[in-house]
């Protein structure tokens, strides 16, 4: 914590933490703040606060500016607790059973409550349990509800899962035992029923639902969350035709990472500007490259112009323009370096 202070400013646990509260800031609070302040230019046009934040690891340098000062919003305690409660709702309703799927959280419920705790194994159990609790029902609301932050401390219930497999498997045994004939091959097998039934029951309401949702992925699909095929594609297309990694605009990473650009330092993201500022932007990083996917113009329409028209601005010019089969379109623009550096000059 001292190091953090030091190295922020401030007194923070997280800086990652205090970066998300800002980042939803204007998604979750209604503050009377600027749009979505992390994701519009500075006056200047030559920071982004989600680059610094994300990308760059300059985030601290944006309160010391008077440009970037107004970009940062002051959350009212009651902002925070509006945000746990409802992440909370969504952990408890969503999350955990998303996470655990019912036959799971079943076998959980059986072998937690069946169980016969000593002073000594209850603090065992609790210390155990207390983990999951804080992480799930604690940490995460006041941060971001995410299935994949459940996930750490998901292989901590399966000591509670394997107990009440235990507990299943020898009330099946009994039953086998109070209605099958002593000589009978079903009493005689029991045993290995008794697991072959547990086995077929995670299998079918635990395993394969989570296969299904493996399988009814399409690889193209318009939905926002959806894999978005077409960057690896359009990233892939820019590393078989450049000779270094290229400096690229782009909303979402993956086409910088299939481009062969592996530093997040290098490279902008787009913002709610107008385009105009987003190429002012794009000079100032040395960008070569836009990539830009409609997938995202739900969020980013200020950027339509870069999809709808084909020549948004002489500083660029189209050199890639492909339309996937769920009409997903992606276009790449090369940045006219010379024209925007003579600009500069001027």
């Amino acid at each position: 914590m001292i190091y953090l202070r030091q190295a922020t400013g401030v007194w923070t646990l997280s800086t990652k933490g205090r970066v998300n509260q800002q980042l939803e800031a204007a998604v979750m609070f209604d503050n009377g703040a600027i749009r979505d302040p992390f994701l519009h230019l500075t006056p200047d046009n030559q920071s982004l606060p989600y680059d610094m934040a994300v990308h760059f690891g300059n985030i601290k340098e944006l309160t010391r500016s008077d440009m970037g000062r107004s970009h940062v919003v002051t959350i009212p305690l009651k902002n925070y607790a509006r945000k746990y409660v409802t992440n909370f709702y969504r952990i408890v309703k969503y999350a955990v059973p998303h996470t655990m799927t019912s036959m799971l959280f079943i076998l959980w419920a059986v072998g937690f409550f069946h169980e016969k705790y000593d002073s000594r194994r209850w603090k065992f159990i609790f210390y155990l349990g207390a983990n999951v609790a804080f992480f799930w029902f604690i940490l995460v609301p006041m941060f971001h509800v995410n299935d994949r932050y459940l996930m750490p401390l998901f292989p901590l219930c399966f000591i509670w899962v394997g107990q009440g497999c235990l507990v299943i498997y020898d009330w099946i045994g009994r039953v086998f035992e109070a209605n099958t004939a002593p000589g009978s091959r079903c009493f005689r097998h029991r045993h290995v029923l008794s697991s072959g039934l547990i086995g077929i029951a995670i299998l079918t309401f635990s395993f394969l639902p989570e296969l299904g949702k493996v399988m009814k992925i399409q690889k193209y699909s318009r939905d926002m969350w959806s894999e978005p095929v077409e960057l690896k594609e359009a990233g892939s297309w820019l590393k078989a035709r450049t000779e270094h990694p290229p400096v690229l605009m782009s909303l979402n990473k993956a086409v910088d990472f299939y481009a062969g650009q592996f530093d997040m330092r290098k490279g902008a993201s787009f913002s709610y500007d107008s385009v105009e500022r987003n190429l002012a932007y794009a000079r100032h990083r040395d960008v070569e490259y836009l990539v830009l996917s409609s997938r995202y113009l739900d969020w980013f329409s200020n950027l339509r112009p870069f999809i709808e028209s084909q020549n948004p601005s002489p500083e660029v010019s189209r050199v890639y323009d492909k339309t996937d089969p769920s009409g997903v379109r992606t276009v790449i623009y090369r940045m006219q370096m010379d024209q925007a550096h003579s600009e500069e000059g001027e």
